[in-house]
């Protein structure tokens, strides 16, 4: 992971090793005196992640077992109040000042700036799923979008299942959010083996035109000079890039 905590060029390398350690490199690769994190439980396998809410910076990194929320120098700044074993796809996440992460079976938590460890809701998912918090609708209230299996569903704060969708393979790839607008955010899915990419909307229904031929994740932006229209960018298995019109 790269930071630059204040936004003014003073750049941080951060990488977690095989050896339980997370080293702190400036952008000459020399590494930071004032970092002092010691080791993990565990190998942490996905990248450190960083926050700031108000004055305060959180680095954030977890191995199967423990979430490590530590301050610029590497040191503890939040001890959880539980242990959670982390699912091993997906990072954590920050919104509203609280960090969201989901264990093994898909079971949801939330830990607050005290630690304070609070389960949102349960579910029974398989061990390699994907999931993403976002509002989907602008209404304020956070959506959980998990891909498990051959299946998306969505779920609202509650754990109530808000709609689900099934496809004729596993999907390999975490799911992706867009944001056409504040009230309008559509959810994309690549199947990976059949070389069909999805753009669903809001409410499950699938996108006008979709499925797609491609077969990497992929990007959906306006292009400088075309903002009146969206292009989605995305790699196929013939080795070329694609470029689609989105309206």
């Amino acid at each position: 992971s790269m930071f630059d905590y204040d936004r003014n060029g003073t750049i941080r390398i951060c990488i977690p090793a095989e050896d339980l350690k997370i080293y702190m490199y400036d952008k000459h690769g020399n590494l930071i005196d004032g970092w002092k994190f010691r080791s993990a439980d565990h190998e942490i396998n996905l990248p450190v992640k960083h926050f700031r809410a108000g004055e305060r910076d959180y680095i954030v990194a977890h191995d199967r077992n423990h979430l490590y929320i530590l301050d610029r120098r590497g040191k503890t700044r939040i001890k959880t109040s539980l242990h959670i074993p982390h699912s091993t796809n997906n990072p954590v996440y920050f919104l509203k000042d609280q960090f969201i992460t989901s264990d093994t079976t898909g079971s949801i938590y939330q830990i607050n700036l005290e630690g304070k460890v609070s389960r949102l809701f349960e579910l029974k998912l398989d061990s390699q799923h994907f999931f993403i918090p976002s509002d989907l609708d602008g209404n304020g209230k956070t959506e959980y979008v998990f891909a498990s299996k051959n299946k998306l569903l969505v779920y609202n704060n509650e754990g109530k299942l808000l709609f689900d969708e099934e496809y004729p393979e596993n999907i390999q790839l975490p799911p992706v959010i867009y944001e056409f607008s504040k009230k309008d955010k559509k959810i994309g899915l690549v199947a990976t083996i059949s070389g069909r990419i999805y753009l669903l909307n809001n409410d499950g229904s699938l996108y006008q035109g979709f499925p797609l031929q491609g077969s990497s994740m992929f990007s959906i932006s306006s292009f400088p000079g075309l903002e009146a229209r969206f292009n989605l960018i995305v790699g196929n298995s013939d080795n070329f890039l694609y470029n689609y019109s989105v309206k």
